[in-house]
């Protein structure tokens, strides 16, 4: 009931919309005839199906009011009976010929608004994305940036898998939009990976345009010769004969830049290459009367008052001629006519248009106008004879000028930092990521079926067993844990009970023996004695640090790292502070313990020639680091092998502490242990 309410109301609109267009085509043919005679709604849609779908020719014998009401009313029925992705199709049609042919933003964004209901509901990706991506267009040709960007956004992420193109193509307008919004790093970013999807599509046409607008984006914010570099490396790739209109933008681009940095000599040779090249029809009138104007503000600079008149009325007549409009056209036509008065020191005359560039300066987001909007006005007030006004303009030109040279070297150090950091795997992350979602995507449908049945059938079982696993899971790691801790616990009394035994037993013993051979005056198996009865001493302290009990932990952790120093080839840097008072007796040891087994690890293994190690109290933990400058390794394939690197008992002494261990190591740049020790 309610498509039929809708078609009558669709059909009626229809009546008093043919009674127009008829009037105006005698020419119609029969399909028009029928479309006009025909009442029947669904066989008024298949009649306006056809024309709007499979007769484009006849389409375009028609005016553009004729087609425009067509579309309308296909699209309204179109919706009526449900047919989304005829109505998606015809509103992108619609649109083009809105803003295409009749240069009706207005008009384009409206529909498109309509249409962003369509876009939500049809199930073509492909056609939902594009419909995304005009409403998005249709914010950034008004300059609606912020919008532009979250639909482009949007966009991206309702194509589908077999959408690469236009994912990029959304990547590369969000770009652009976030290059109008000063957005650097994020623009830059977005242009690079449209240029990865690219290039991994083989559409070098379009890698070139992302190249341009990156180069275009340095230029922008001060990176003049990253800017130099890539149009350098297209133009090498332009032939001008076959493509001068990209040729001639590239050239255009480079000229303004050696005229941003005062190398107005370069800026008028390019400018002379340019119009040396103009064939002699079909040349883009926009891009004709810029480069006129700039030619302008050359010769007047150069006070050639007569070329400057040439040049200007060259690039006016262009513009009266074509009807040209667009605020990039209006400012460059504003700023040629202001600098010519100045130059004339006509003082009314430049103080008065200096007034009304700095008005149209304030509606673009180009720092260049801006700066010039300020400098001009300043130098037309100090024409004026107005040193005051002057001084107060030529202040806020400076400060202004100040803050976009400090925005610029921002961004040029944020560049040159991301550059860095990112540059040596972009590229391979991009093609894992495309690789990646690709078999996700592939995937994803027969993955969603099977565990939407799965689920269902075994939820209730799963959940069940679940429940029972972690409470044995829980139980099995608290006797694991309780397991290590006795044996850690075990370990030392069995430590300490061989170490006392070596040391009052065989140690007394060898003792005597050593004495009783003093007697015989034997030098030789004396001191053959007194080496055994010290690296038995050794071995007892190893076993058991009695000097932890005598001296404290502190004391007993510096005492160890000196006997290192002195004994081995390492140099040892240490800073210990007293933290005696936060451990207790078998904490203690643990400490202790953890120290002696990083050492042996770095005297084993890391070939290190420095080691530094902290012991420092903060306010809820004691710090300990133990950093070297050894080989190092890659952590990454180490990460589960605890046991060949001695790092399991490290974790069992850390967790007794409720401590944490963490070690970051790289091949080459050596090994940091870092524990952290709650205080409680």
């Amino acid at each position: 009931m309610k498509i039929n309410i809708v078609l009558y109301i669709a059909f009626f609109w229809s009546l008093l919309l043919f009674s127009s267009v008829y009037s105006q085509d005698d020419s119609s043919h029969a399909l028009w005839e029928q479309l006009k005679e025909e009442k029947g709604n669904f066989e008024r849609y298949s009649l306006l199906r056809q024309l709007l779908k499979e007769d484009r020719q006849r389409m375009q014998e028609l005016s553009l009011e004729q087609q425009i009401k067509f579309y309308q009313e296909g699209i309204a029925m179109a919706i009526a009976v449900d047919s989304l992705h005829n109505a998606g199709d015809w509103a992108l049609q619609l649109y083009e010929i809105f803003v295409n042919r009749e240069n009706d933003f207005e008009k384009g964004l409206a529909l498109m608004l309509e249409s962003k209901k369509i876009a939500e509901k049809v199930p073509s990706t492909r056609l939902g994305g594009n419909l995304y991506l005009k409403l998005a267009a249709a914010y950034y040709n008004l300059g609606q940036f912020d919008d532009a960007i979250e639909f482009y956004s949007v966009a991206k992420n309702r194509f589908g898998e077999n959408d690469s193109i236009f994912v990029a193509d959304a990547l590369f307008f969000r770009g652009q939009a976030k290059d109008y919004r000063g957005m650097f790093l994020s623009s830059l970013e977005d242009y690079e990976l449209a240029r990865k999807y690219y290039e991994q599509l083989g559409d070098q046409e379009f890698v070139d345009y992302v190249l341009n607008g990156i180069s275009i984006l340095f230029s922008k914010y001060g990176l003049v010769e990253e800017a130099e570099k890539i149009r350098v490396q297209l133009l090498q790739k332009l032939n001008k004969d076959e493509q001068f209109y990209d040729w001639c933008i590239l050239m255009y681009n480079r000229s303004n830049d050696y005229r941003k940095v005062g190398n107005t000599e370069m800026q008028f040779q390019l400018l002379k290459e340019i119009e040396a090249n103009f064939p002699e029809e079909d040349v883009d009138p926009t891009l004709q009367a810029l480069i006129y104007f700039q030619f302008a503000n050359y010769y007047a600079f150069q006070k050639n008052l007569a070329q400057q008149s040439h040049y200007f009325n060259l690039g006016e007549s262009i513009v009266l001629v074509n009807n040209l409009s667009g605020s990039f056209t209006e400012l460059s036509m504003a700023k040629a006519r202001l600098i010519e008065a100045l130059e004339r020191r006509d003082k009314d005359k430049a103080l008065k248009l200096a007034e009304n560039f700095k008005e149209l300066v304030k509606s673009t987001d180009n720092y260049d106008y801006k700066l010039e909007g300020l400098e001009l006005y300043a130098k037309a007030l100090k024409l004026n004879d107005r040193p005051e006004q002057a001084l107060n303009a030529f202040e806020r030109y400076h400060v202004f000028k100040d803050s976009v040279f400090a925005v610029n070297q921002a961004n040029s150090f944020a560049y040159y930092q991301t550059l860095f950091e990112t540059e040596r795997k972009e590229r391979e992350l991009l093609s894992k990521t495309i690789e990646i979602d690709t078999i996700t995507r592939e995937n994803a449908s027969k993955i969603r079926i099977l565990v939407i049945t799965a689920s269902v059938i075994i939820v209730g079982l799963f959940l069940l067993y679940l429940i029972n696993r972690l409470s044995s899971l829980k139980k099995t790691q608290q006797l694991q844990a309780q397991f290590a801790q006795d044996l850690l616990i075990y370990q030392e009394e069995e430590r300490k009970r061989i170490s006392k035994d070596l040391h009052d037993g065989l140690g007394q013993s060898l003792l005597l023996i050593k004495n009783k051979v003093a007697l015989t005056s034997d030098d030789s198996t004396s001191s053959l004695l007194g080496s055994a009865i010290e690296e038995l001493r050794g071995i007892s302290r190893s076993l058991h640090p009695f000097q932890l009990e005598e001296l404290g932990l502190t004391r007993a952790i510096a005492y160890l790292i000196d006997q290192i120093d002195e004994s081995h080839d390492v140099f040892i840097d240490k800073s210990i502070e007293d933290v005696d008072a936060y451990f207790k007796r078998e904490a203690s040891l643990h400490v202790y313990r953890i120290v002696q087994e990083v050492f042996n690890n770095i005297l084993k293994h890391s070939q290190a020639e420095g080691v530094r190690f902290t012991l420092k109290k903060r306010t809820n933990y004691i710090l300990m680091t133990i950093e070297d400058n050894g080989v190092g390794f890659d952590f990454s394939e180490k990460f589960n092998d605890f046991k060949s690197l001695g790092l399991k008992t490290l974790k069992e002494r850390s967790a007794a502490l409720s401590g944490s261990i963490k070690v970051e190591s790289e091949k080459n740049k050596g090994t940091k242990f870092i524990f952290q020790f709650p205080i409680s």
